[in-house]
């Protein structure tokens, strides 16, 4: 089963703090995709879990910034649709 978050919203958010927050958290998705939380958002996410910012004002703080995708594969199912296509010497 796979999660796509194509922007950043409120359950964005809310996964994003709760992965950060508790380790030992666990969604129940094989794969995730959406935005990654790099420096630059990780600072929002930050006062947002202080409880500095709210989540609303968090997001749109966050439409100034060029945040890349990433895809999380969180499953052994998951990492079955990996495949090793070639590898090229650089």
């Amino acid at each position: 089963m796979a999660l796509d978050f194509p922007d950043t919203s409120i359950e964005w958010l809310d996964m994003v703090i709760a992965c950060r927050s508790d380790s030992n958290y666990s969604h129940g998705f094989d794969i995730v995709t959406g935005k990654i939380a790099n420096d630059n958002v990780g600072e929002t996410i930050e006062y947002v879990m202080r409880n500095v910012m709210r989540r609303e004002d968090a997001l749109e703080r966050l439409k100034f910034e060029k945040i890349n995708n990433q895809i999380c594969f969180c499953t052994d199912i998951a990492l079955t649709f990996i495949k090793f296509r070639e590898a090229k010497v650089i």
